[in-house]
């Protein structure tokens, strides 16, 4: 289509505009005339398009009295607000000659009044809405010239009056066009012109085609058949490439279904998704099938009307076709078949019915899809279940023909199979539902798979028998009711759990017969099953892709063997386990989970090589008690995502002893009544987390960690350095019930960063700080590997070591902290939001192996220095004078002093000077003699003191009381005396040295 960017105007002003529009009356375009977005070209009289387009945007209106649209050229509307309305004032008509081609995008609409075209009106590619180029018929509108779809338009022929198709008028959709047609009354195609369908589609939506006595052909392309129509009487046929479907149309396609009254099928018909059909007064089929093809789609029959002919009802795809009966007995024919290729099709009674049921003289076949039945069925004929087909009868079946399972087919028996005829079953799967198989007909089943479902018990289910059967749970369950069932090792004496429970009841083995998991071929399911309450004599094999649940106890002797799958004990809190039904793992490969609970209380629980341990909380006790321990190289490891945990249920209870390595996956677990770890590790996170993902240890109550081993924290990969919820792996301490909360560290216990930041605290909801808890420390709390360790306390023994190392922080949030134990760091730093306390028993350590870049300890409040300093130097470091070590800084003041430090040696010509501020403490490397050395001996004594005394002039008295104790380059241990007793001291040493001059 040509589209000028310059815009030529020949416009002649010679109506009044209306409502201020501009009026474009008897002229000619001959070039562009574009209506922009939001304004208004009123047409008025005739305008000739001399090769001209009139490109719209806005509003296009057809103005006053009668206009006409001559000569060759286009209306070009325009996306999304491109339209064209009749006029404001009066009476108005519109006439498209021919040459003038009216185009429209999708969401683009006509709407003027006393039309008649006999140009074109084309529906085109273009435009983001799904609405169509709309042709609103309210006003009238005759067709004598073309309407179509091109290649990816839509044209929808709408409003309260239908068109009128007049002499020469044509429909035509092309190629991916879609024309539809709205409440047309019509008595044949031909009622709307010459109609064309080039490979594209046409649908009727609520339309009325009165087709007594006369066949209509659909042919060429897609015709579509929408919510509201009807079609009475006459033959439908599909030729030349043409299809036939029923597509649903509004809110309530059920309410309102495509009807056929009377009408018979020459060619096939499709239900799509969602479609529905009404048959009345007999829908006959002349070789036709109706396919109902995905989604759910719907068949409503009467039983005055039913079905004749010959032909197929046919479920395609991966919906279910619905067949709902209403007024009572519906018959279909011989002729007419039923039969499922893939999907559902359901036999059932229509909503409100009580009575209709179905007699089906036709033959039914399930071959790969279901046919099922909600209502009684009487089949006269073959019925046959084949390849992986299924016959599902949930209500009365009566065979009086033949019926055949064979070859893969399943019978799925929740009702009653009256067999008046015959029955075979053979290579084939019966599903056992609490239904059940009766009639004096022939039976005969062999060679099969007879599977216990839904909620079924022994006797029933054992009364379905034959030869050569093998048996099973499939979907449900099997209660044994005490009951012995035998497993053998050949064909004819399998069991297979297919999503299957089998409890309350005796397990036998004879040849070997192993309990097999796993989906035999043409049944659909999950390998998994679930066994409680046995006396299990047989093993059970898990292979790979299988899972098996014991949720209850096991005696006897039966083993449970791992071989590439999933066990899980566990999961049902009523009953607690002992800790025997472990030693019936049989581990070769794959997964072995305990939930519990499991009363281990005084035993020990062993582990064995070859498969890997998981514990899953579930919200119940995993162990009670005692110890766990496993073969070398096995770790246990706690697992299944995350839970808030309620103060009724934890993971490890009643003082258990770990033996072997745990790792929390991402996970929460919690101990209660203490935990004592036996020379092994808990790791807290696995290292390969994500922002949504962190891991806990939970405290419940006044707890000890004992024993010797440590807690090591994991990093969290793909951590946000920003996250909306942060996330941090954690030792939670909470409280339990009515217990209070705190949690004491044993005294060969070590919690560290090894791979990670960690918490240590109480509850803790993601952007509010963890609430602070009672602890006591006589282990080590190690911050390393670059990682920072918090601890959230309300009070803090602190008997054992708090360690940083280099590049890593130990935070501590509290009130007020007192060191009674041992601070060390290698160039770690430790900070205290509130007071700090070195009591005259403790120590602080400092490793150098680099010059400090800030304070070792840094203090939020008031610091209070007594104990030991001692400082150590590494290897690599080499002391040089001008150097300054930051100790402390405390924003609160700092007061007191060590009592004693150690500090190591030095070059020959170097001393240590302690710095004290009122803020702060530090260490240097100096020089020459040390502050405080007024005799220059190279140490700071009493004979410093002395000489001050004589003569104050020689220096600061307070660098000779800091110092005091010094030595230029040996390594010095010294007490520091308080001011009052290193007076009283000096005083004594003066009064000496006056004796002796006297004498």
């Amino acid at each position: 289509m040509r589209r000028f960017k310059a815009i030529l105007l020949l416009v002649a002003l010679t109506v009044k505009p209306c409502l201020g529009d501009i009026a474009i009356s008897n002229t000619t375009i001959s070039g562009t005339l574009e209506v922009p977005a939001g304004e208004f070209g009123n047409l008025g009289g005739t305008v000739t398009l001399d090769n001209g387009l009139i490109d719209v945007y806005g509003t296009l209106s057809s103005g006053l009295g009668t206009v006409v649209l001559t000569g060759n050229g286009e209306v070009y509307l325009n996306s999304p607000t491109g339209r064209w309305s009749y006029g404001c004032c009066g009476t108005n008509s519109v006439t498209i000659d021919p040459g003038v081609t009216v185009l429209g995008e999708r969401g683009t609409s006509y709407a003027s009044k006393g039309t008649v075209n006999r140009g074109t009106f084309a529906a085109v590619a273009g435009g983001s809405t799904s609405s169509g180029f709309t042709i609103l018929a309210n006003h009238g509108f005759v067709n004598e010239g073309v309407l179509e779809a091109r290649s990816g338009g839509v044209l929808r022929i709408d409003g309260a009056t239908p068109v009128t198709f007049g002499t020469g008028s044509v429909l035509r959709a092309n190629a991916d066009g879609v024309i539809r047609v709205q409440g047309a009354a019509i008595t044949s195609l031909a009622d709307l012109g010459t109609v064309e369908n080039l490979g594209g589609t046409i649908q009727l939506y609520g339309a009325n085609l009165n087709n007594a006595g006369q066949t209509t052909s659909f042919s060429g392309g897609e015709w579509s058949l929408l919510s509201g129509t009807e079609i009475v009487g006459g033959v439908l046929e599909t030729s030349s490439g043409g299809t036939l479907s029923i597509v649903p149309q509004g809110t309530s396609p059920r309410d309102n279904p495509v009807q056929f009254d009377g009408v018979t099928l020459l060619g096939d018909l499709q239900l799509l998704s969602g479609g529905v059909l009404k048959a009345v007064n007999t829908m006959t089929l002349d070789g036709a099938n109706v396919r109902f093809e995905g989604g759910t789609t719907y068949l409503y029959l009467d039983a005055a009307t039913a079905i004749g002919g010959t032909g197929t009802l046919v479920s395609e795809g991966t919906g279910t076709a619905r067949i709902e009966a209403s007024g009572g007995l519906v018959t279909l024919p011989a002729g007419v078949d039923l039969r499922a290729s893939s999907g559902t099709l359901s036999l059932l009674r229509r909503s409100g019915d009580a009575t209709s049921t179905y007699d089906i003289s036709g033959d039914v076949v399930a071959s790969a899809g279901t046919i099922s039945n909600t209502t009684e069925v009487t089949t006269r004929a073959m019925a046959t279940a084949i390849n992986g087909g299924k016959l599902t009868l949930g209500n009365t079946w009566n065979n009086l023909g033949t019926m055949q399972v064979v070859n893969g087919g399943v019978l799925e028996l929740t009702a009653t199979l009256n067999n008046q005829g015959s029955l075979t079953v053979n290579n084939a799967n019966i599903i056992y539902r609490g239904g059940m198989i009766s009639g004096p007909g022939s039976q005969s089943i062999t060679n099969s798979r007879v599977l216990a479902s839904g909620s079924s018990t022994l006797g029933p289910y054992l009364a379905i028998g034959g030869t050569g059967l093998d048996r099973g749970v499939y979907n449900g369950s099997l209660d044994l009711e005490g009951g012995t069932i035998t497993v053998g090792s050949q064909p004819g004496e399998f069991w297979t759990l297919i999503d299957g429970t089998l409890f309350n009841g005796t397990v036998n083995s004879v040849g070997g017969g192993e309990l097999t998991i796993g989906v035999p071929t043409g049944l659909l399911g999950k390998p998994r099953g679930t066994v409680r309450n046995l006396e299990l004599n047989a093993d059970i094999r898990i292979t790979t892709d299988a899972s098996l649940t014991v949720d209850g106890p096991l005696t006897g002797t039966g083993q449970l063997i791992v071989d590439g799958g999933l066990l899980t004990i566990g999961n049902r809190p009523d009953d607690i386990f002992s800790h025997a039904v472990i030693e019936r793992v049989s581990p070769l490969a794959g997964t072995v989970v305990l939930t519990g609970p499991i009363d281990n209380v005084g035993q020990t629980i062993h582990l064995p090589a070859g498969v890997e341990w998981r514990i899953s909380h579930s919200r119940t006790d995993v162990f009670r008690g005692g110890r766990i321990e496993g073969d070398p190289g096995v770790e246990l490891r706690v697992t299944y995502g995350y839970s808030f945990e309620t103060t009724e249920w934890a993971t490890f209870r009643q003082g258990v002893t770990l033996a072997l390595p745990m790792v929390i996956d991402n996970t929460r677990m919690s101990v209660r009544e203490g935990l004592t770890l036996d020379d092994t590790s808990i790791s807290i996170g696995s290292g390969n987390g994500d922002q949504f993902d962190d891991s806990r240890i939970a405290f419940q109550g006044e707890q000890v960690l004992s024993g010797l081993g440590e807690i090591r924290f994991n990093n969290i990969n793909g951590f946000p350095s920003n996250p909306l919820y942060p996330r941090i792996n954690m030792i939670e301490i909470t409280d339990q019930q009515s217990l209070p909360a705190g949690l004491t560290i044993g005294p060969d216990i070590v919690i560290r960063t090894a791979g990670g930041s960690g918490y240590v605290g109480g509850s803790y909801f993601y952007q509010l700080p963890p609430e602070r808890v009672p602890l006591a420390n006589h282990g080590v709390l190690l911050a390393e590997n670059g990682h920072t360790l918090t601890l959230f306390a309300s009070s803090f023994d602190q008997q054992g070591t708090l360690r940083a190392e280099a590049d890593s922080t130990l935070r501590i949030e509290i009130d007020a902290f007192q060191n009674d134990g041992h601070l060390e760091t290698t160039g770690g730093v430790f900070q205290f939001t509130g007071d700090f306390t070195q009591s005259s028993t403790a120590s602080f350590t400092v490793t150098l192996a680099e010059i400090l870049s800030g304070a070792a300890i840094d203090v939020a409040g008031v610091a209070l220095l007594e104990g030991l300093l001692k400082v150590e130097l590494a290897e690599s470091y080499v002391p040089t004078a001008g150097e300054t070590i930051p100790l402390i800084n405390s924003s609160g003041g700092l007061s007191g002093m060590f009592l004693q430090s150690i500090l190591p040696s030095l070059p020959t010509g170097l001393f240590w000077q302690m710095e004290k501020t009122p803020n702060s403490l530090s260490l240097s490397v100096f020089d020459g003699g040390p502050l405080g050395d007024f005799d220059s001996d190279g140490d700071v004594d009493a004979a410093d003191f002395l000489k001050w005394q004589r003569d104050p002039s020689v220096g600061l008295l307070a660098d000779w009381k800091t110092n005091y104790g010094v030595s230029a380059s040996t390594a010095t241990s010294a007490a520091v005396p308080e001011p009052s007793n290193l007076l009283l001291g000096v005083m004594v040493s003066i009064v000496s040295l006056a004796a002796r001059r006297l004498k």
